[in-house]
């Protein structure tokens, strides 16, 4: 009896051991990380979507005929004018897949470009010239939309009307269209990360770029006027006359000897009035002797000067210079006393 007691408790350890193993086999089998699930590649999907919008780019700007065309008038039907847009979401998808492996808010950013084609297609049906509200319920609206657009007849579209119809009805015509604008601005910022402040930066450019333009053309402008101002007019004058006069020798020495100093006169008192009468010169005075120049300047003409310091370019010694503001008259008694110093 005891040999048999023993061999079934022997038994029973034997199988509550087996049973414990497999409950742990069990358990460490559900712990265990499952195998990765193999993705497709994102430059792969980058030339699928970019594919595709090549197809839809096609489809819009081709027309065709048979199964071509009515898909063409289907995608017309459901998003009019904006179906130019559709190929363009598919490539801008297919960029940001093939720069970034996983593109991060990929879910956000598709809602977003769906937000800019809906509440564009929105925009063209406000704006259109056909008004769908007017003695139509909505789905009668949809409807006429979507056979207008498949038509070619209108550019708003099913999508359009889905949501057009309803703004148009809440908030008149003006209201909706600031509503759809705002939206827009709002979605495409978000979706390209544009911020206020970058949008104040370009605007700041573009204002800091216009101000130059308009500096160098006042600078310009002020040159051209200073030009014509400060041009010889009575010495072009009298090149000018004097040839004419030559031509005119026929009529005699005399007249044309007084017809030459009416000339000269003429032309003298035409430089007086445009220079004025009491003309300046300014000299600039190279020397190392400032001090002497500037006694006998002071002495001499009753002048003053500006003094300061000067390199020279190929020697690159300090000199000294002096700079003189005098009339006509007295520049040669300043010349005299330079090159007496």
């Amino acid at each position: 009896m005891a040999a048999k007691k023993t061999a079934s408790s022997r038994s029973a350890g034997s199988k509550t051991k087996s049973n414990t193993k497999a409950k742990g086999s069990a358990r460490s089998s559900k712990n265990a990380p499952e195998p990765p699930k193999k993705r497709l590649n994102p430059q792969i999907k980058a030339i699928i979507l970019c594919a595709v919008g090549v197809l839809l780019l096609a489809l819009v700007l081709i027309p065709g005929g048979s199964l071509w065309l009515t898909i063409r008038s289907f995608i017309f039907g459901l998003f009019g004018f904006c179906s130019i847009l559709l190929p363009f979401v598919f490539f801008y998808m297919g960029i940001m897949m093939a720069k970034e492996k996983q593109m991060a808010h990929k879910g956000a950013k598709i809602a977003l470009s769906v937000v800019i084609v809906v509440f564009l297609c929105a925009l063209v049906y406000l704006f259109g010239s056909t008004d769908y509200n007017d003695g139509n319920t909505y789905f009668a609206a949809l409807g006429a939309a979507y056979q207008g657009s498949y038509a070619l007849k209108s550019m708003c579209g099913l999508v359009g009307a889905l949501l057009g119809y309803p703004m148009r009805a809440l908030l008149t015509n003006t209201p909706a269209v600031i509503v759809c604008i705002v939206v827009l601005l709002s979605a495409i910022m978000v979706l390209f990360g544009v911020t206020l402040v970058d949008v104040a930066r370009v605007a700041k450019k573009g204002y800091d770029k216009t101000r130059e333009q308009q500096r160098r053309f006042r600078e310009e402008r002020a040159e051209r006027r200073y030009q014509r101002q400060n041009v010889n007019i009575g010495r072009q004058g009298l090149f000018v006359v004097t040839v004419k006069k030559a031509l005119l020798r026929q009529f005699g020495f005399q007249a044309g000897c007084y017809a030459l100093i009416a000339c000269f006169v003429s032309s003298k008192a035409m430089d007086m009035v445009v220079q004025g009468f009491n003309t300046a010169v300014q000299l600039m005075i190279i020397t190392s002797r400032q001090e002497d120049i500037v006694e006998r300047i002071h002495r001499d003409l009753g002048r003053g000067c500006t003094a300061f310091m000067a390199t020279g370019t190929y020697s690159g010694n300090p000199v000294g210079a002096l700079m003189c503001v005098c009339s006509r008259l007295e520049m040669p008694r300043l010349k005299k006393i330079i090159s007496e110093e």
